[in-house]
């Protein structure tokens, strides 16, 4: 956590790297937002790259009980 350093100091980036890492445990709707302004998308393509890793270890927990892909 970023009270538990010991440096006093903390950058912008750091900041926002830690945001980002914990909006996407708690909240992807948030993460997907927080994301589309942090990382100041250039384009619908760098967008869906985000999304894309958001949806893909999703669907692999939504397996049944065969192993199929719901």
């Amino acid at each position: 956590m970023l009270h538990d350093r010991e440096d006093r100091e903390i950058s912008t980036q750091e900041i926002g790297a830690f945001v980002m890492e914990r909006l996407r445990e708690l909240d992807q709707v948030a993460y997907v937002r927080f994301a589309s302004v942090y990382r100041r998308f250039e384009d619908i393509d760098a967008f869906m790259d985000v999304l894309k890793t958001l949806i893909r270890p999703a669907k692999a927990g939504k397996a049944d009980k065969s192993g199929k892909q719901a």
